[in-house]
């Protein structure tokens, strides 16, 4: 950061930003197909079965399935790049601030897998799966997967690898500027104008390469001592100790990988969204008296022009070659005003009486907003079907109200209670839709004879379209308790000593059709929006004095669906166990009078009771994923000059 002051009148900053971050991942884990397929062998068979009176299964035996070893590698490079230079300007009673700022951020990635099989084909097993525990789902296979000798790269049920390159890149350009006048004669209520406008110009990209990592000219091969990790123990989930590879080098020595982005099936994951948007603003800043209570606050205006595109392909197999990747370009322009009223009541013995009204407005995600449309068919009915996403669509958008009380003591504490309520005019949700023509999809996905074979009744030419769409009507509603209190404010023998503690109460008589991807994990029946906990509650226990400080944090929220990456890293749905977190901070800073004036010490500690994440399909005698992540432990030293 730079900053020039030649005057009073005139204060330059220039900051800058540079950030580069890499992540290795290597993961292993052993995968069991248990819907009927291990490559085309015996058919599945489950025996000693146990179903519990929710007509869940509980535990049981599966015969006939082809267990894989998967190894899983994940190199992430990330880089962020920013630059903002920011003008204040006093004329007197007037202030104008110019601000020019620039930013990007860039992803890429390199994701590999391979997969081991015992040989000769077929090793059919059988596992013993138990779901009946409080702790992790049991799956336990009748044969040894720990030998390294006996495992080979092979052509597995999901072929022998496969691997992604995804590079992304955000950037974001924008330009401020605001002035604040004093007011006019004859409007008391008022302290003084603000007047500006806002503008910014997003654009983000993703292109993703990728392909199958097939084996090389030796042919199936075990993997070699030198690429070979520490065995990984499964022993947490009863199957017991699994290999660990060097997944990156195995790609390298036994296979090849040639990654693509012009197959037909990945043309549609190649896309741009470009954001502009505008705002301008006006708003008065209040101080005034009603009475003898004193009031401030603001009521202002602002009117959001918003330019939203987007850019993809499709395949398009009747036309001649070289003419078959179709451009698509889709978007919408809107105009928003956004009104809003924010008022604080300073009430006698330190009370606040605070309310507002405002029309809110949320962007979509931007991978909402892509133009991109990937096909495919069902084999069952016939029907075809596509998914994709949805460039115009509007901003979620509510009317809402918010309402609270704070009681002050002195500069020390305070506790406060507020409820809000939100009038929701428009959101965001995935639906299955169903009239769309896909007469050119259908003809060049029946080109493919192995596609054509696997049809039980002919192709139709009308399907589906699952794609972000707006909803409107439904509230969102709830309230809020907090508390911060030294714990001095009721006996000096307590100085040093205070918590801070807040608990929110939330609801909403919206639900949402799932999309038809998720009804496997939240069922078919309309389901309340995703992230919103009913109950959500945090509380921090501190002791600081004379540079020590220790803190104690807990948090704390009930059930919710989730909306997370799922086998193919495609965002899905799930129903997500509340989570209870307690963390611990220990630190020390050094004080002006000693030689290390400026240093600080601390130790962290993230998640002391080892909870876990866990997802259900419906009721929680179902689950889907148990991880458990452990603890963190974080040292650090800070210097403040």
């Amino acid at each position: 950061t730079l900053q020039f002051r030649p005057n009073n009148s005139w204060t330059s900053t220039l900051d800058t930003f540079y950030t580069k971050a890499k992540e290795h991942d290597t993961a292993n884990q052993m995968e069991i197909h248990l819907g009927d397929y291990n490559g085309g062998y015996d058919r599945l068979n489950v025996t000693d079965v146990v179903v519990n009176g929710n007509g869940s299964f509980v535990s049981g035996t599966a015969h006939n399935v082809y267990p894989l070893i998967r190894g899983m590698y994940n190199n992430r490079e990330d880089t962020i790049k920013a630059i903002g230079w920011n003008n204040e300007f006093n004329f007197g009673d007037v202030r104008v601030v110019a601000d020019v700022s620039w930013s990007k951020a860039e992803r890429d990635e390199l994701n590999l897998e391979n997969n081991l099989q015992l040989l000769p084909a077929p090793m059919l097993d059988s596992v013993k799966l138990n779901f009946a525990g409080g702790n992790f789902p049991q799956f336990t296979p009748g044969f040894d997967y720990s030998d390294y000798s006996k495992l080979y790269l092979t052509n597995t049920i999901y072929g022998s690898g496969y691997g992604k390159t995804p590079h992304v890149d955000d950037e974001l350009k924008g330009f401020k500027l605001a002035a604040t006048f004093p007011v006019p004669e004859g409007f008391t209520w008022f302290s003084d104008f603000d007047v500006g406008m806002n503008y910014a110009d997003r654009s983000k990209n993703k292109t993703q390469a990728e392909g199958n990592i097939n084996l090389g000219a030796q042919g199936i091969t075990s993997i070699a001592a030198d690429l070979q990790y520490k065995p990984v123990n499964l022993g947490f989930a009863g199957a017991g100790y699994i290999p660990a590879w060097n997944v990156p080098a195995a790609v390298g020595r036994y296979m090849t990988f040639n990654p693509t982005t012009t197959e037909s099936y990945l043309i549609p994951k190649q896309w741009t969204v470009d954001e502009k948007i505008t705002t301008t603003f006006l708003r008065a800043n209040i101080s005034t008296q009603i009475g003898s209570i004193p009031v401030r606050g603001n009521v202002g205006i602002q009117a959001q022009h918003v330019d939203q595109s987007s850019h993809s392909n499709y395949w398009d197999g009747s036309q001649p070659v070289g003419s078959q990747v179709i451009p698509i370009n889709a978007g919408k322009k809107y105009l928003d005003f956004l009104p809003s009223l924010n008022l604080a009541f300073e009430l006698p013995a330190e009370n606040t009486i605070r309310f507002a009204l405002a029309r809110q407005v949320a962007r979509p995600r931007v991978d909402e907003l892509r133009a991109s449309m990937e096909f495919g068919m069902d084999t069952n009915t016939g029907k075809p079907g596509s998914s994709g996403g949805n460039p115009t669509l509007d901003p979620w958008v509510a009317n809402a109200a918010d309402l609270s009380w704070e009681k002050y003591f002195g500069n020390k504490a305070y506790v406060a209670a507020a409820v809000f309520y939100k009038d929701l005019k428009s959101y965001i949700y995935t639906e299955k839709r169903d009239g769309y023509d896909f007469t050119n999809q259908v003809a060049e996905w029946l080109k493919v004879g192995t596609n054509a074979a696997q049809l039980q009744v002919p192709a139709q030419s009308i399907g589906y379209y699952t794609a972000p769409f707006n909803g409107t009507g439904g509230s969102l509603r709830g309230a809020e308790l907090t508390a911060s209190l030294p714990l001095d404010l009721f006996t000096d023998a307590l100085r040093g000593f205070g918590v801070v503690a807040s608990a929110s109460f939330n609801d909403s008589d919206i639900m949402i059709k799932p999309d038809p991807a998720n009804t496997s994990s939240v069922g078919t029946g309309p389901i309340m929006l995703p992230g919103l906990s009913k109950r959500v509650y945090n509380f921090t226990a501190y002791y600081e004095n004379s540079g020590f400080e220790v803190r104690l944090n807990q948090r704390k929220r009930s059930d919710f669906i989730g909306e997370i990456g799922n086998f193919n890293g495609a965002r899905t749905l799930r129903y997500v166990k509340g989570e209870d977190v307690l963390d611990a901070q220990l630190g020390y800073s050094f004080g002006d009078g000693t030689m290390f004036k400026g240093l600080s010490l601390f130790l962290q500690a993230s998640n002391l009771t080892n909870s876990k994440y866990e997802t259900y399909a419906g009721t929680k005698d179902r689950p889907l994923e148990t991880v458990e992540w452990g603890r963190t432990y974080q040292v650090g030293v800070n210097y403040k000059f």
